[in-house]
């Protein structure tokens, strides 16, 4: 069955044990919403006591995509139509979600409605790819169609937090190397003076983070003004999930901004602004984008810090589990 827009169905975002595929399906519907480029619809089915949905959004022309996003999804090869089947612009990871079943069976359904998206999208002339896919997935949409091409992208990193109490109750429980790690940006903290404080997304607060946020996005390539960023930043207020900022600061100073939202037993620190004029650009950064964060989380009693995608070096040093992402192509050669 083919539903366009999100299906008829909602995820309490405050349940702790809210399923990953559940969350980024609603977040995928939220962010395609304020894209009047994007429709988005989801496909699904049940058999018997099992169920199955899988994301897929449509975009009528890529080319109305800078080239900068259309590199980072990794479609700038593309022409014209293009579904992306399972998604993938609101979080990097595909939205699809199975009810609980033997794997077998559950990468029987998954790749059945892959293969409707693919089969839907030949039949339009629509160029036919999956950006984001992971390793867990990957089997099940690339036995959806004959001739499919992979390749590896970035990993997605979170940070396993379980139960700790506290900071240092979570650094002692972590092997030495991370243990090493984390210390030092403690000391880097403590000598630098480096607090942090959540504060909500509001005006006042978008109007000081948004230079940062777009001073970042520039020095990773991409063209963000800042009007641009704060727009993006409070779009986030539209999408599921408690958003919020954490600010950095240091002898009364506003050093950086780590936008936020918590989700089931989940804080997601997404994206950070840092003053491009500080002299201790590394420390801020790293105290702004994972110790502040995992403060933020602990005191929460949450149990999981997602880091998203790439930059994996610095997140796995610090203890994260990283999911590789796969780009799959359906398109005939």
């Amino acid at each position: 069955m083919r539903t366009p827009g999100p299906a008829n169905w909602s995820i309490d975002i405050d349940d702790p044990v809210v399923g990953v595929g559940e969350f980024v399906m609603a977040d995928e519907a939220a962010y395609c919403a304020l894209d009047r480029r994007l429709g988005y619809a989801e496909l699904s089915l049940r058999r018997e006591t099992v169920a199955a949905r899988l994301s897929v959004v449509d975009v009528a022309d890529v080319g109305s995509f800078t080239p900068q996003y259309r590199d980072q999804l990794g479609i700038d090869d593309c022409r014209g139509a293009v579904r992306l089947v399972g998604g993938g612009l609101g979080q990097f990871r595909a939205g699809v979600w199975a009810s609980p079943v033997a794997e077998p069976d559950r990468q029987a359904l998954i790749t059945e409605l892959v293969r409707q998206a693919v089969d839907e999208a030949r039949r339009d002339g629509a160029a036919a790819v999956s950006p984001f896919v992971g390793a867990a997935d990957l089997a099940a949409f690339t036995s959806a169609a004959e001739g499919v091409r992979t390749r590896a992208q970035a990993s997605w990193c979170s940070l396993p937090i379980g139960a700790a109490g506290d900071i240092d109750e979570f650094i002692d429980g972590q092997e030495r190397k991370c243990r090493q790690t984390w210390r030092r940006d403690q000391r880097d903290a403590e000598r630098l003076g480096l607090t942090h404080e959540v504060v909500p997304i509001v005006d006042e607060h978008l109007r000081a983070a948004a230079p940062l946020v777009a001073e970042v996005a520039q020095r990773n390539g991409l063209d963000e003004h800042v009007r641009i960023a704060q727009w993006r930043v409070k779009n986030y207020l539209r999408r599921p999930g408690h958003h919020f900022l954490i600010r950095s600061s240091a002898g009364g100073q506003a050093l950086a901004y780590t936008v936020c939202r918590r989700w089931g037993g989940t804080l997601d620190a997404h994206t950070v602004g840092i003053d491009g004029q500080t002299p201790h650009r590394r420390s801020v950064y790293h105290f702004a984008a994972y110790l502040a964060p995992l403060g933020v989380a602990i005191s929460a009693g949450l149990r999981r810090l997602d880091l998203g995608l790439a930059h994996e070096q610095p997140k796995l040093v610090r203890g994260c589990q990283a999911e590789p992402m796969w780009f799959v192509d359906y398109r005939v050669s």
